[in-house]
């Protein structure tokens, strides 16, 4: 199961559709029902076959809080010693 926001998106030939939900609930996304009806149709007006389902949700890489928190830690570091000094 996948929690808080998460964005589904489903693709087919060259057209592609995008679902926001805004949130999971405290049991998490496990299943969702889908249809290609609002992504594309084929010469034919029939539903086009699925190509890709991606689905993204919001958590940071680690590196990515790693990063935040040295920057942080060296922003607080500068102001301790110019207080210091001062």
């Amino acid at each position: 199961p996948v929690f808080g926001q998460v964005v589904l998106a489903l693709k087919t030939t060259n057209a592609f559709s995008l679902y926001y939900f805004a949130n999971a609930g405290p049991g998490g996304l496990a299943s969702v029902d889908f249809s290609t009806a609002g992504v594309s149709l084929n010469a034919q007006g029939g539903l086009q076959a699925l190509s890709h389902a991606s689905l993204y949700s919001a958590v940071p890489e680690p590196s990515t809080v790693i990063l935040l928190g040295t920057g942080l830690l060296g922003l607080f570091g500068v102001e301790y010693r110019r207080r210091k000094k001062a």
